[in-house]
């Protein structure tokens, strides 16, 4: 039966680390070295087990990490490496010095595994997808039919504003007409309504 880990050790400190413990690390492994890192704990005055110790210093703590955004070179490197090596990302940073396995794997989750489906490659095997090939007649298909939907929409919205342009254009000129007879009207009737009687002969 296999020894258990150690961090399942009771009575061991989990979460977050404090800078005192950050310290305590840093100055122990300086004077020291790491050695052993399941005695590594007791040897440094830390209530924590070897593998979150190791974790630590690793990813964090030690002095040649290298912080920043990934350069191209990196970047190239990283894909040839996982095309051979798969997602083993320990043996994939021995060839990057100053970056984290653990950093090399949240850059490839989150940047160069989105850009390889966009570029149309299967990010486990490196190679093109076969289900794109497969769906590509369907897919040219749709973008055919929204291409006449957007041409027939186009040609509804034309229409639309042809007969709006002629039903404004009689509405003008049934509106010109009425002003037309309201002139002739106000230049036709008199503008003095008093009568004068006829004169009566004697």
């Amino acid at each position: 039966m296999g020894r258990s880990p150690c961090c399942d050790e009771n009575g061991l400190k989990k979460g977050p680390w404090t800078p005192e413990e950050d310290q305590r690390l840093i100055h122990y492994i300086e004077q020291h070295g790491h050695g052993s890192w399941r005695a590594l704990p007791k040897l440094a005055g830390l209530n924590r087990c070897g593998k979150s110790c190791r974790l630590r210093w690793t990813n964090y703590l030690r002095p040649d990490i290298k912080r920043g955004k990934f350069s191209q070179e990196e970047e190239q490197t990283i894909l040839n490496l996982h095309s051979i090596l798969g997602n083993k990302w320990s043996a994939i940073a021995t060839h990057l010095p100053g970056r984290t396995d653990n950093e090399i794997k949240n850059f490839w989750n989150t940047h160069l595994k989105k850009k390889l489906i966009q570029m149309g490659f299967d990010p486990m095997t490196h190679r093109p997808r076969t289900d794109l090939f497969s769906s590509l007649p369907q897919l040219i298909a749709l973008a055919n039919l929204n291409k006449e939907l957007m041409m027939m929409d186009h040609h509804h919205h034309q229409q639309w504003e042809d007969h709006a342009a002629v039903r404004l254009q009689a509405e003008a000129v049934q509106l010109a007409k009425l002003q037309y007879l309201q002139y002739i009207f106000q230049t036709t009737t008199p503008t003095n309504t008093t009568s004068t009687p006829p004169l009566l002969n004697p």
